[in-house]
């Protein structure tokens, strides 16, 4: 757990490794995070420089949260289907479902600029909590349990359908795809 609470804004910083666990709680809620490495604050129009932090950034994996979370992991250059499955094989390899950022294969352009991150504040009965999220588009710690394969087979639901639709649209605009005429004979649907 993070030392010392970072003032709500407008962060910028590097991810460090992907993880999925589930909450110890009633529901067990399952989630994918991203650990990043907080570099740099927006403040008076300008990035500065920070002593770096780690935080991590959760993505919900439940039935109406799976399509958003999807998003969100692509956004950032990830080919979800591809990551649930090194983050199964961490599973199976090491026991934990925990990968780092090479393994992962983010976007080069999470790491320069950075991805731009914000924190909030979460207030509960049992006091005020660091929030953290992907400051377009859309913490702490390792979970207490690993994410079912059910969760990732949801997440792969929602990755495939994205390709789908992304190709029936091409198809209803005059069927090129990629510079290519497709006939209606050939889509599979």
């Amino acid at each position: 757990m993070p030392s010392e609470r970072m003032q709500e804004g407008l962060y910028r910083g590097r991810p460090i490794s992907v993880f999925a666990g589930s909450l110890d709680n009633d529901k067990g809620t399952e989630y994918f995070a991203i650990r990043f490495e907080v570099q740099q604050i927006y403040e008076a129009g300008e990035w500065q420089d920070i002593v770096e932090q780690n935080r991590d950034v959760r993505f919900w994996v439940t039935e109406k949260s799976a399509q958003f979370t999807t998003e969100k992991l692509e956004g950032l250059g990830l080919d979800v289907d591809a990551l649930c499955d090194r983050l199964t094989g961490a599973l199976e390899e090491k026991g934990r479902m925990l990968i780092g950022d090479g393994d992962a294969r983010f976007d080069s352009r999470c790491y320069r600029p950075g991805v731009e991150l914000r924190c909030t504040y979460r207030h509960t009965d049992g006091g005020t909590y660091e929030n953290w999220d992907l400051a377009r588009g859309g913490g702490g710690g390792l979970g207490a349990g690993e994410v079912s394969k059910e969760a990732l087979g949801l997440l792969r639901k929602h990755a495939k359908k994205d390709e789908t639709e992304t190709a029936n649209a091409t198809a209803q605009q005059g069927g090129e795809e990629g510079g290519f005429d497709v006939s209606d004979d050939e889509i599979p649907f």
